[in-house]
């Protein structure tokens, strides 16, 4: 019989494929190994429990999951995954790679190198993590290396082009160029691990932690109130483009900028073409955040910064009406595909009166007025060769590229929407769908692939936005005329690229997820989805951004984050737990 770490027999139900082991507190998960008719010795690893609006999932998780066997090759998963006393959430997806992985192992030849060595799974904040062979693991380690190096050069280089004057930033002074630089990177990490902490915390009982967390409690109160969680969306990213844009106009590089005194070519490779600015705003104002509010979601929204710069002003930039447009195009939609769109939970506002009728349909106008001048401004400077493009690129060619931008920016927006829709669907039900959708899902739902393409197409989709926000970004040349003559302050308005981030904002991500909502299998289904896909993963696997990990952790440490179960608790009886507790999980 197996020992758990503190020497205790494990409970064994021989005959079922998901076993428990509980401590005499309940709070310590033990996964073991089945091989043959021998047991390991558990290992453990420290995370959170997932979300539930039960109160038993708000417990003290550690665990880990051993697997292994004599079949399969070093990196590959096993056939036999057994699970120890785990929540619903958890106990669903070992069951779902135990049975991927015995279709697998049919399929392969039975012969191996492997010299019988188990690896191990672990599941850490809702991610499944392989520990990995020598090799493997030193690969990890080169890419963790050059990409910290990447980012110390990418930050050296910036810093400098701003204190040398070497960026188009108008500011007077290049400290306070380099302090709203800074400001910007810093607003733009609380908004994306915001959205994921207000998104996360929605099935947590706010009574859990008002006392301990008054700021979080204020944020998420007002944030899921009604209908605000989906207002804060639309408004935060319209944020988000903004923010990208203006680091854009703060921090790229004038023509033949002069750094640190180095190569043309190197100034060229690093600054001019915003690599070193795309590193800078993917890996600490994105990646850093998001990683932490995974499982620090209390702490990391615990501050004015976020209620105020953040929910706040999401929500008003939503109340405006710059981005009304895209309720008229998500009425449309939801009108054409109602059959094909997934149940969407009733709104819990209550229905507007008439005079509130009438504003939203006057700031939806009006958003589609405002929208339609952007294009228009946007298309006459990208044709007359008014923009910060590259020299040498040709108009159309410019046209062109922003619109082939727009459009991947936002499947990739969708995508992410249309995957989501379908996580819970069988096998049968998407191949009724669509044999290309069912292809499409088999390939991001393998093993850490979720993961892996969330993180890929997050790091392609800023790339993108960059890129038009360069490209958008109206700069005339010294003496030419102000665009249809209008006024010099009408052109300094035109000039702040707001109105590039409204076609951004609008049209390559909000109505492409209202698309992707209305009719997701539109998305599964394209054969330009497989590429993507593809695409993303590729660029995940080249560690472009692992220095995103070790930045997270120093943020962890300097703000002293700690992981949400510890703010939590037990929120139940622990008393209950052998009656409540379910060997496997539910199928869906």
């Amino acid at each position: 019989m197996p020992l758990s770490s503190n020497g205790e027999p494990a409970v064994v139900d021989e005959s079922s494929p998901l076993l428990r082991k509980k401590n005499n507190n309940n709070k310590v998960l033990y996964f073991t190994k089945k091989d043959g008719s021998s047991w390991s010795t558990p290992s453990l690893w420290s995370s959170r429990s997932s979300s539930s609006n039960s109160s038993r999932h708000n417990k003290d998780i550690q665990h880990s999951i051993m697997s292994g066997s004599n079949n399969t090759e070093p990196r590959r998963r096993s056939s036999s995954i057994v699970v120890v006393s785990l929540p619903r959430e958890l106990q669903e997806l070992a069951e779902a790679l135990d049975r991927q992985d015995k279709k697998k192992t049919t399929t392969k030849n039975s012969s191996s190198n492997n010299d019988g060595g188990d690896h191990e799974l672990i599941l850490d904040n809702g991610m499944v993590i392989e520990r990995q062979s020598p090799w493997a693991t030193a690969l990890e380690m080169f890419k963790y290396a050059y990409s910290t190096l990447l980012w110390l050069l990418s930050l050296i280089l910036i810093t400098a082009a701003i204190l040398q004057e070497q960026t188009v930033s108008n500011l007077p002074h290049p400290l306070l160029t380099l302090a709203v630089f800074g400001f910007l990177i810093a607003w733009l990490s609380m908004m994306e691990g915001g959205q994921g902490c207000l998104v996360g915390l929605q099935p947590i009982d706010k009574e859990s932690y008002r006392t301990s967390h008054p700021l979080t409690f204020q944020n998420t109160t007002l944030a899921h109130k009604g209908d605000n969680l989906e207002r804060f969306i639309v408004g935060r990213q319209f944020l988000v483009v903004l923010v990208v844009f203006g680091t854009n106009l703060l921090a790229g590089t004038v023509e033949d900028a002069t750094v640190l005194g180095l190569p043309s070519t190197m100034i060229q490779i690093a600054l001019d073409s915003g690599l070193a600015l795309m590193m800078i705003t993917i890996s600490t104002g994105q990646l850093m955040s998001q990683t932490n509010s995974s499982d620090c979601m209390l702490d990391l929204i615990n501050n004015r910064f976020m209620l105020v710069m953040v929910t706040h002003v999401s929500l008003a930039i939503e109340w405006s009406g710059l981005l009304h447009a895209v309720y008229a195009v998500k009425y449309i939609f939801t009108q054409c595909f109602t059959a094909d769109a997934p149940q969407q939970p009733e709104s819990t506002t209550a229905p507007r009166t008439t005079a509130q009728q009438v504003f939203f349909v006057a700031r939806t106008m009006f958003s589609v007025a405002l929208l339609a001048l952007a294009w228009a401004v946007t298309l006459a400077a990208l044709f007359q060769g008014q923009t910060d493009a590259w020299d040498g690129l040709p108009a159309w060619a410019s046209v062109v590229l922003f619109l082939g931008l727009m459009a991947v920016v936002g499947f990739l927006e969708g995508l992410q929407i249309a995957l989501f829709a379908a996580i819970n669907l069988t096998d049968d039900e998407l191949k009724a769908q669509s044999p290309h959708a069912h292809h499409n899902c088999q390939l991001v739902f393998e093993g850490q692939n979720l993961a892996a393409f969330l993180i890929g197409r997050q790091i392609v989709v800023t790339i993108c936005m960059f890129v038009v926000a360069r490209i958008t970004t109206i700069s005339l040349e010294e003496g030419h005329a102000n665009l249809w003559g209008v006024s010099d302050g009408l052109q300094d308005f035109f000039n702040t690229g707001l109105l590039g981030a409204l076609i951004t904002a609008i049209h390559a991500s909000l109505i492409w997820r209202v698309i992707a909502s209305a009719a997701p299998f539109v998305f599964l289904s394209s054969p330009l989805t497989t590429m993507l896909i593809r695409l993303c993963l590729a660029v995940e696997q080249s560690g472009l951004c692992s220095v995103a990990w070790i930045l997270a952790r120093a943020q962890k440490f300097v703000f002293q984050f700690h992981p949400d179960h510890e703010y939590l608790g037990d929120g139940g009886d622990d008393d209950d737990d052998d009656d409540d507790d379910r060997y496997g999980p539910q199928r869906r």
